[in-house]
């Protein structure tokens, strides 16, 4: 069976943490993005790292294309398909 991913732009906030938590646990490989919040982004990812090691979170500003570009290829590179 193939890997189920999630990718979400934003999400470092408390119903993205519930959502993402309760994804991982359904074997959902999940990818989240934020801007500012790196703390909490970093406290999210390592909560769900403990059901989906594969999950990530990573800092892009979805307003600057150059920013957006290179996450859309940093996701074709892990995930062939996307």
């Amino acid at each position: 069976m193939s890997e189920k991913v999630i990718v979400v732009t934003g999400g470092s906030g408390e119903i993205g943490c519930q959502v993402f938590y309760d994804l991982a646990k359904k074997d959902f490989v999940v990818v989240f993005t934020y801007n500012n919040n790196k703390e909490k982004a970093i406290e999210i990812e390592t909560l769900i790292k403990s059901y989906s090691p594969k999950s990530f979170c990573y800092k892009v500003d979805v307003s600057n294309s150059e920013n957006v570009m290179t996450f859309a290829s940093i996701l074709e590179d892990k995930f062939r398909g996307i």
